[in-house]
């Protein structure tokens, strides 16, 4: 069976990745990426076939209690680590290695039609090979999407600390101080503090909903997104006075959009451009108009985002090397970007990135321009 594999592995690579790509997560990746860590898990269950056990040793792997050496990743963990990197979820996770034994087996079956002891013994020892990298690959993907949860309870926990803190303050200046200056000024930043921290709860509540299949509710009326465009910029232009921004319209881009969440889609695209881009370039935002469909492209300058990152973009695990460093850049991918995704397909529309050290940071929204979404089918 060891020789068989590795003989076989491009076959098994080309069905491994057709059925991959029939995965949501999958849809967007090239070949290279869905192969990359099978060749390396192939190869591995093909050594692991051939390494001498005793009884006590089977009984172990077939019980998932096999050893694994202290501080060695296996393929099996890689593959799991990726997997999750890569916004698989936990069913897709073991799908992925259900189509792999039956690849195997299929062909292994057509090229070796009978049995004999010899043969049983190398499928069961595959069979145990299988459930072995299954094991491997459900725990480290757990242990990735506990620390994703932990590390964003804690960003929530952070963002929210600060706006707290400052109600605190304010309220403590309301009570210590006589002086209608000092006063107002306190009850100012209260204000501001409080609706800051009414918002992460209300993104909080619609990730919460999203995640569990509600979606996110929209109004659409009569509107127009340069007129949606124009009024973000001009808040974000307060919250960032060093940040030129920068808007062009192109066309009619009228249609039927609910406003509040459209402005919520503007915003938090600019917010994540403003962080991400080079400190003080300006974020070009545009709309154009083609047929039914009405475009709005926001672009900045700055490091590009790594391939893999560009994958999960909108995904609530998504945690880039800034992101674990960041914690407020944390939040924004974390939350921000996945409800934007979440309010475009409730819109009937789509939204995709492109990164590149020449061009930039791209994020691209597609939107049915002339009926109601919760009528018209998706761009």
């Amino acid at each position: 069976m060891q020789s068989f594999i590795i003989e076989h592995l491009d076959e098994i690579l080309v069905e491994w990745d057709s059925f991959a790509r029939t995965l949501l997560p999958a849809k967007a990746m090239s070949s290279f990426a869905l192969r990359d860590h099978a060749r390396e898990l192939l190869e591995a269950i093909a050594k692991d076939i051939e390494t001498s056990q005793s009884a006590a040793q089977q009984t172990e792997k077939s019980q998932g209690h096999a050893p694994v050496l202290h501080g060695v990743e296996t393929a099996g963990a890689s593959h799991g680590i990726a997997r999750h990197s890569s916004g698989f979820d936990i069913e897709q996770l073991v799908a992925e290695f259900r189509a792999l034994r039956a690849s195997v087996l299929k062909l292994w079956a057509a090229e070796k039609p009978g049995g004999n002891p010899a043969t049983a013994y190398q499928l069961t020892r595959f069979n145990e090979a299988i459930d072995q990298a299954i094991a491997e690959s459900a725990a480290s993907y757990s242990r990735e999407l506990a620390i994703s949860r932990d590390t964003f309870l804690a960003v929530l926990g952070h963002d929210l600390r600060n706006p707290l803190g400052v109600v605190a303050e304010a309220l403590r200046t309301l009570f210590d101080s006589r002086e209608d200056g000092p006063r107002a000024e306190a009850l100012a930043k209260g204000n501001h503090s409080v609706t800051e921290m009414s918002g992460l709860i209300a993104e909080m509540l619609e990730y919460a909903s999203t995640r569990l299949g509600g979606g996110v509710p929209i109004n659409p009326v009569e509107a127009t997104l340069d007129v949606i465009c124009r009024a973000a910029i001009n808040e974000l232009s307060v919250i960032y006075p060093q940040t030129a921004f920068r808007f062009e319209s192109g066309g009619k881009s009228d249609g039927f959009f609910d406003t509040a969440r459209m402005h919520q889609v503007v915003t938090n695209i600019v917010i994540y451009s403003v962080g991400h881009g080079k400190a003080g370039a300006p974020v070009h935002l545009s709309t154009t108009s083609k047929g039914d469909v009405v475009s709005l492209k926001v672009t900045t300058t700055g490091n590009p985002v790594a391939a893999a990152d560009l994958q999960v973009m909108f995904e609530p695990s998504m945690q880039t090397a800034a992101g674990k460093s960041n914690v407020h850049h944390a939040i924004n991918l974390g939350s921000g970007l996945f409800i934007v995704r979440e309010i475009v397909r409730s819109h009937g529309g789509r939204i995709s990135v492109t990164s590149s050290a020449d061009a930039g940071t791209t994020f691209t929204v597609e939107l049915r321009r002339n009926r109601d979404p919760r009528l018209a089918e998706a761009v």
